[in-house]
């Protein structure tokens, strides 16, 4: 709000056209395109005002990195409030700290709602920390920073969301292994990650072995994409509509008296079932 306040009192607002503006304009175009010949506004709304939220958002921060140091002032923000929401999600999973008393929780979701959406955050945020703390000089602010980058992986660790840590790892080994020139060290790597991996695996086998049902999500949810295969059921309607396709097994997973399966566990999945392969596309 205060950069386009500036920019509209103090400055020319000259929009960014970049190639990745143009299909998020493109996406967006689309789905305004289907909230309007939707069938059920009421329901289409809260997902036709995430899309305005996150677009705007995204051609607002692409257009504040328009030099070093506003791209530096917004990771740092972007970090602190991170390092914030994680200190509370760390404090929940222990019921508080010292005088302060929070409600206490297995899998750790912050101010986030969901230990998903608070695993996906900390997984796009934890390469910026890491970033800050390779390019600081000081060492007094390198501790800092070393300190936060541990209580985010604390905080992802806590989620015990298996598709984060999975991300996770494969964004290390990328980041390692283009960071790496020597093959020795690429093997020795390998093999590090290998025992590692294992150690990890049996420690948190119960998360592993945790049955959620997310296949047989995926299958009945493809099952509204085969019937209606070119725009979808609906934005937004994934909830209304998928209690009609829902298999007999996933019902024995998850009863439909005592739950609703509001989303795909799969944003891919949700946007094929919702707007067809022409909104995937």
């Amino acid at each position: 709000i205060l950069w386009t306040v500036h920019k509209l009192f103090y400055d020319k607002i000259n929009l960014k056209i970049s190639q990745l503006n143009k299909p998020v304009f493109v996406w967006f175009v689309f789905v305004v395109f289907m909230y309007l010949i939707s069938s059920n506004k009421h329901v289409a709304e809260l997902e036709f005002y995430r899309v305005i939220v996150s677009a705007a958002s995204f051609f607002l921060f692409s257009n504040l990195y328009d030099n070093k140091q506003n791209r530096n002032t917004a990771i740092i923000f972007w970090i602190i409030g991170g390092f914030l929401a994680v200190i509370y999600g760390i404090m929940t999973h222990y019921g508080g700290f010292w005088i302060v008393r929070t409600p206490q929780v297995d899998r750790i979701f912050s101010t986030f709602g969901n230990p998903i959406f608070f695993a996906a955050f900390l997984v796009v945020t934890i390469p910026l920390a890491v970033f800050k703390l390779i390019q600081e000089r000081e060492s007094s602010y390198k501790v800092l920073w070393f300190f936060i980058l541990i209580s985010f992986l604390v905080a992802l660790y806590f989620t015990k969301t298996r598709a984060s840590w999975i991300a996770f790892i494969v964004s290390i080994i990328v980041f390692l292994f283009l960071s790496l020139d020597s093959k020795v060290k690429k093997v020795i790597l390998i093999f590090s990650l290998l025992i590692l991996g294992f150690l990890f695996t049996l420690k948190t086998k119960n998360v592993w072995m945790r049955q959620q049902g997310h296949l047989v999500i995926w299958r009945d949810s493809l099952r509204m994409l085969f019937d209606k295969p070119v725009l979808g059921v609906g934005l937004g309607s994934f909830h209304i509509n998928f209690p009609d396709y829902a298999s007999d097994e996933l019902k024995k997973i998850w009863p439909q008296t005592q739950n609703i399966v509001n989303d795909a566990h799969s944003e891919f999945v949700q946007i094929l079932a919702e707007l067809g392969v022409v909104g995937f596309g």
